[in-house]
């Protein structure tokens, strides 16, 4: 009977699924996307084309995809005859539903059935609510990055050590989808290694490690090299604020008006 009840559970992901993409379709038909996640989307659309990274065909590659990961998968999907709109809400109502799975899974966990209803009801009602969902519709990559934000969270609060062997591996895809990712993904894998001390897979962790930070060299001796730049954009821009504090106006007013979180 139990496991009935929690089938009928994981309906609730689908159904964030179909609710985002039906809101996603019907703003492709009447209105139009963000202008930046737009810029980002003709970016993709010259790499998958084969101009590389560039805003204008036949230029030299410019930086001004502030989503790496994200470009290059809007480019793949563009690449196979997606279109890239549509590809890019597929992909953030993938990772919506994820969420709402990986909510749904701890809870049932925690509480009994009733209440883990009564959670992923509430969950599925506030997600697509949320400031998450609204920058999902303009076309940024937000449900995709809380989506793999939500798997790191989830293998670092079961202590799975197979598991934790990964979130090196996932801080480092953090790190490429978005800048401000690698915060979240050094943060986790310091995190990881204290929780997998001792164990059999330290080893394991110790390698996927050293792979991870392997490849973030590889990529950033690639960007020098393709864009001049080491840093990705968006530092360098806030980098050149002349506030002494950038961009922390705007972090006080998020938290005035969102304190009941």
């Amino acid at each position: 009977m139990h496991h009935q009840f929690y089938n009928r559970m994981m309906l609730i992901p689908a159904l964030v699924f179909i609710i985002y993409m039906s809101v996603a379709c019907w703003l492709l038909l009447t209105g139009h996307l963000h202008e930046d996640a737009y810029i980002l989307m003709i970016y993709a659309n010259n790499l998958a084309n084969g101009d590389g990274i560039t805003y204008f065909t036949g230029a030299q590659p410019a930086e001004g995809a502030t989503d790496f990961l994200w470009m290059v998968l809007l480019s793949l999907a563009k690449f196979i005859g997606a279109d890239i709109a549509l590809a890019a809400h597929a992909i953030n109502g993938a990772g919506l539903s994820l969420i709402t799975w990986i909510a749904l899974d701890l809870a049932r966990a925690e509480t009994q059935s009733r209440q883990s209803a009564l959670m992923g009801l509430l969950l599925a009602l506030l997600l697509l609510t949320s400031q998450i969902t609204m920058a999902s519709l303009a076309g940024f990559s937000t449900g995709f990055y809380c989506a793999v934000v939500a798997v790191l969270f989830r293998w670092i609060y079961r202590r799975d050590a197979q598991q934790l062997c990964w979130v090196p591996i996932i801080g480092l895809v953090l790190g490429l989808i978005r800048p401000d990712g690698v915060l979240i993904g050094v943060t986790a894998s310091l995190t990881g290694l204290f929780l997998i001390a001792g164990k059999p897979q330290f080893r394991t962790y110790l390698i996927t490690a050293s792979g991870a930070v392997l490849a973030g060299l590889i990529y950033l001796i690639w960007r020098w090299h393709y864009f001049g730049e080491w840093l990705p954009l968006p530092l360098i821009v806030k980098s050149a604020d002349s506030a002494s504090l950038p961009g922390i106006s705007g972090h006080i007013a998020w938290a005035r008006h969102n304190f009941y979180l």
